[in-house]
């Protein structure tokens, strides 16, 4: 059978649905999973998103100090820098010493073996 959808998000389309699955009936352990949790016994709805403001609260100044707490922090390191990227010389032709050398190779036994004839991916 052929069905014609006419809604949805990707506009008009048809499928096609076998006859035997329009038949179909579900088991009773699907029926069981398909059912919605109880609530809970201690379940209580939230709270309500307003609430009452003091008038004295909403009238209430900052003083100098909590405005001069409140500002964030000047960081001079943030500031724009055109080099801050920039590769320094000395970093450029520096080499590894012997030792970390060493420890940068994997050991023996994480290493895999390659297959032998094995064809590149």
């Amino acid at each position: 059978a052929v069905v014609s959808t006419q809604s949805g998000h990707y506009g008009r389309g048809t499928s096609e649905i076998s006859p035997a699955a329009l038949k179909a009936v579900c088991s009773s352990r699907v029926e069981s999973l398909a059912q919605e949790k109880a609530t809970h016994s201690s379940y209580q709805p939230p709270c309500p998103v307003q609430s009452i403001v003091n008038p004295k609260t909403m009238k209430a100044k900052a003083t100098s100090h909590i405005n001069q707490l409140a500002r964030p922090k000047d960081r001079k390191e943030l500031e724009e820098n055109p080099n801050v990227w920039k590769v320094s010389s000395g970093a450029k032709a520096a080499q590894a010493s012997q030792r970390v050398s060493d420890l940068s190779t994997p050991l023996a036994r994480k290493v895999r073996a390659k297959k032998v004839g094995a064809a590149p991916a």
